[in-house]
C-alpha cells in the first residue's frame, strides 16, 4: 500500500532517523561544554579538557551529518521505485482503463514527473523536519538545564500560539496545496502532448496546442504564486511569534542576574546559539506549517498510482449486430463467415489454432471487442494494439514501418508464449508487399495458435 505509514516503514528512513539523532544529540552538548570552559576560565581551572571537548563537538557532527544524506538519498531512490512497483502492480492488466486517454495522460504525468516531484520534496521535507526539531528539542532542553527553565516555557508558548494559528489555516492550506497540484499535472499533460503538435508543423493543431498550453501554464503559475504568497504571509506571523517571548526572557535574565558574571558570560556566550536555535524553531514551525500541504500532494499519488482503478465497463460499445467473423482453420483448410451475438462464442472458439478475422464498420466496436477478449483471457492472451510503445527486443524505432511489423511478429513467433493472440489493424500502415509478407507470418503463428486481428482494410 503506497501510503504515508509504508514511506516511513522504509529500513533507510530509520537509519537516516538514527544518524540523525546522533549528529544533533552531539551539536547540543557543546552548549555544555562551553558554559564549562566559562566556568574553568572564571575559576582558573585547566580549561585544555573542555576546551577540547567543546571543538569536537564542533567538528564530530558533520561525520553522522554526512551519513545522514546517503540514508536520505537511499530513502528517496526506494520511495521512487517502490512508485514504480505500485504503478506496475496495480495497474498491471486493466484493459478497462487502457482506454481511458485521460486517465493516462493524468497517471502517466503522475508516474514519470508528479509522483517522483512529490516524493523528492517529502523526504527533503521529512529529513528537513527531522533534524530541525531534534536540534530545537535538544539545545532548548540544554540551555533550560544550564542556565534557565524559562526557555522551556517561552517555546512551549510560542509552539502553542502558533499551533492555535496552524488549525486556523489548514483546510485553506490543504485546499490550495491540492488546487496547486492539479494545475501542475494539468500543464504536465499538456507537455506531453508538446510532440506532434510542435514538431509536424500543422498550424491548426499547434494553435490549438499552443493556446490551451498557454492557459495551463497561467493557471499553474497562478495557483503556485497564491499557494507561496500564503506560506509567506504566515511564515512571517510564525517568526513573529516565534522569536518575541525568548527575546522577554533574555531581557529578564539580564536584569535578573545583573551582578552574576559567571551568568552573565553563560548568556552572551549563548546569545548566538540562542538565535540560531530561535532561526530552527521558526524553520521547524514553518515545516509543520507545511504538513498539510505535504500530506496532500502524498495522498494525490497515493489515488492515482497506489490505488487499483477499476475502469469502466466498455462492453456496451460493442455491436454485435455490425460484426463479423470469418475463420480460417488451417486444419481444414476451409474459410468460413461467422455472425456472433455474444463474447463466449468467440472465447470458445478461440481454444482452437486457426486465424479468426474481425470485420465491421467504423464504430462498431472492433477494437473493444479485442480488449473484452484480453479482459476474460487475462494471462493466456497477447494483445497487439495499433498504435503502442510496447517494448520488444530489438528496437523497431530505427525500422520502417514494415521492417517494424515484421520483426515484432517473428518476436511473437518465436518468444511469447501465449495462446491467443490479439491484433489491431497491424495493416494499418503497410504497403501491399509488406502486408502480405507479415500476414504469411501471422499464418504461421496460427497454426499452433489462434490469432484474433481486427484488419484496416481487407
Amino acid at each position: 500500500m503506497l501510503t504515508i505509514k509504508s514511506f516511513l516503514l522504509q529500513p533507510m528512513f530509520w537509519l537516516m532517523f538514527a544518524f540523525l539523532t546522533i549528529q544533533q544529540l552531539i551539536v547540543a552538548s557543546s552548549n555544555f561544554w562551553i558554559i564549562a570552559f566559562i566556568r574553568d576560565i572564571q575559576t582558573n581551572s585547566m580549561v585544555y579538557s573542555s576546551l577540547s571537548f567543546y571543538l569536537i563537538s564542533l567538528l564530530l557532527p558533520y561525520l553522522p551529518g554526512s551519513v545522514a544524506v546517503i540514508f536520505q538519498e537511499r530513502w528517496k531512490y526506494s520511495l521512487i521505485l517502490t512508485l514504480a512497483n505500485a504503478f506496475k502492480n496495480n495497474h498491471n492488466s486493466n484493459q478497462k482503463i487502457w482506454v481511458d486517454r485521460v486517465s493516462k495522460e493524468t497517471r502517466v504525468a503522475m508516474l514519470s514527473n508528479e509522483g517522483i516531484n512529490a516524493i523528492t520534496e517529502f523526504t527533503e521535507y521529512a529529513y528537513n523536519l527531522l533534524s530541525t526539531s531534534m536540534n530545537v528539542l535538544f539545545n532548548v532542553t540544554a540551555l533550560a538545564i544550564l542556565i534557565t527553565g524559562e526557555y522551556g516555557v517561552s517555546y512551549l508558548i510560542s509552539l502553542a500560539l502558533v499551533a492555535c494559528i496552524m488549525l486556523l489555516q489548514r483546510t485553506k492550506q490543504e485546499n490550495l496545496s491540492s488546487k496547486a497540484q492539479n494545475a501542475r499535472i494539468s500543464f504536465l499533460k499538456s507537455l506531453l502532448n508538446s510532440w506532434d503538435n510542435v514538431v509536424l508543423g500543422n498550424k491548426y493543431n499547434f494553435d490549438l496546442w499552443e493556446k490551451r498550453t498557454e492557459q495551463a501554464s497561467q493557471s499553474f503559475t497562478r495557483r503556485n504564486l497564491h499557494t507561496i504568497r500564503f506560506r509567506q504571509w504566515y511564515s512571517v506571523l510564525i517568526a513573529l511569534l516565534t522569536f518575541v517571548p525568548s527575546f522577554l526572557v533574555v531581557i529578564q535574565m539580564v536584569l535578573k542576574n545583573y551582578s552574576d558574571p559567571l551568568i552573565l558570560s553563560a548568556i552572551a556566550v549563548t546569545l548566538p546559539r540562542l538565535f540560531m536555535i530561535l532561526n530552527f524553531t521558526y524553520d521547524l514551525l514553518r515545516f509543520a506549517f507545511y504538513w498539510p500541504s505535504q500530506r496532500k500532494l502524498l495522498e494525490k499519488v497515493e489515488v492515482l498510482i497506489g490505488n487499483n482503478p477499476k475502469g469502466s465497463d466498455f462492453s456496451h460499445r460493442i455491436q454485435w449486430d455490425k460484426i463479423q467473423l470469418v475463420h480460417n482453420a488451417f486444419d481444414t483448410d476451409s474459410l468460413k463467415e461467422l455472425n456472433v451475438s455474444n463474447l463466449e462464442e468467440i472465447i470458445q472458439k478461440s481454444g482452437l489454432p486457426g486465424r479468426l478475422t474481425i470485420r465491421g464498420e467504423n464504430g462498431s466496436g472492433k477494437t473493444t471487442l479485442l480488449l473484452s477478449i484480453k479482459d476474460v483471457l487475462k494471462e493466456k492472451a497477447f494483445f497487439l494494439p495499433a498504435k503502442h510503445q510496447l517494448c520488444f527486443r530489438n528496437n523497431i524505432n530505427n525500422f520502417s514501418s514494415g521492417q517494424g511489423m515484421k520483426s515484432i511478429f517473428l518476436e511473437i513467433k518465436d518468444y511469447v508464449d501465449e495462446s491467443v493472440i490479439l491484433l489491431d489493424e497491424w495493416d494499418a500502415n503497410l504497403d501491399k508487399q509488406n502486408k502480405e509478407e507479415v500476414s504469411t507470418l501471422i499464418d504461421e503463428i496460427a497454426r499452433k495458435r489462434c490469432v484474433i486481428e481486427v484488419r484496416h482494410r481487407s
